[in-house]
């Protein structure tokens, strides 16, 4: 069912997901630089880069979508397109880094078009690999990573209220988020495109890569508002399998 009008659902990841993505992100950036220092590479084969990355993933709104539906809302789509980002260093063969990815899963409107569903999120990891390929230009990693993430439901009218009537109805609109922590089992594969400065250097320059990973959530995730807790919600998971596509550059030093 496609969206009617322009909708006055607000946009952007809530609180409490933005705490999921932004933690894992953070400690990534903090182990690699010092896995970068210099006092800690001396004798060895150092390199590192950041990259752009699309892709696709599967989203396991069964439960969610019972429930919804029951409830006379549309139903939401389980692929959803991802956008996002990461980085990592590599010394020797072991690889740190992190990376956050967000969705926008699907964006409905009620048979009479007055409301509007929305279901996105995102996820943030930080990741640890080994180098289990490592030829001129091509080099593969299985790698592991623990972070958190969630999914938002957003359901409001489709209309641009007036002042008066937001204060009149101040729960026109509401944004309820699913979020915990997740972890993610997967292989990465990166090829570098550029050149080597010098003889046995890492070569620098642009890198394209893929990585597979299977996303599986941890412990009991909890429905809540801005305002607090909502119990008795359904689960609406990130597991599933995600598929992405990066972009970006690199460099090192020996």
């Amino acid at each position: 069912m496609s969206p009617v009008g322009s909708s006055h659902i607000p946009s952007g990841p809530t609180p409490v997901l933005a705490r999921f993505l932004s933690i894992p992100v953070f400690l990534a950036l903090a182990a690699t630089l010092l896995v970068l220092h210099p006092s800690s590479v001396e004798g060895q084969t150092v390199r590192g880069g950041g990259y752009f990355a699309v892709g696709a993933m599967d989203l396991d709104l069964d439960a969610l979508n019972q429930r919804l539906t029951g409830a006379g809302y549309p139903e939401m789509s389980s692929s959803a397109l991802t956008l996002g980002g990461g980085g990592h260093a590599v010394r020797g063969r072991l690889l740190i880094g992190g990376q956050g990815h967000g969705f926008l899963a699907d964006d409905e409107t009620t048979v009479d078009g007055n409301t509007g569903v929305r279901l996105g999120g995102g996820y943030g990891l930080f990741n640890l690999g080994w180098e289990v390929v490592g030829r001129d230009r091509l080099s593969i990693y299985p790698t592991a990573g623990l972070g958190g993430g969630g999914v938002a439901l957003q359901i409001g009218p489709r209309d641009v209220p007036l002042f008066d009537e937001v204060l009149d109805d101040p729960a026109r609109n509401v944004t309820l988020s699913h979020a915990g922590l997740l972890t993610s089992l997967g292989v990465r594969a990166e090829v570098a495109l550029g050149d080597r400065p010098r003889r046995r250097a890492p070569r620098q320059g642009m890198v394209v890569g893929m990585e597979l990973s299977v996303l599986q959530s941890v412990g009991n995730w909890r429905w809540s508002t801005e305002w607090g807790e909502v119990t008795r919600g359904p689960d609406a998971a990130l597991d599933g399998v995600h598929l992405r596509v990066t972009i970006g550059g690199g460099g090192g030093r020996r």
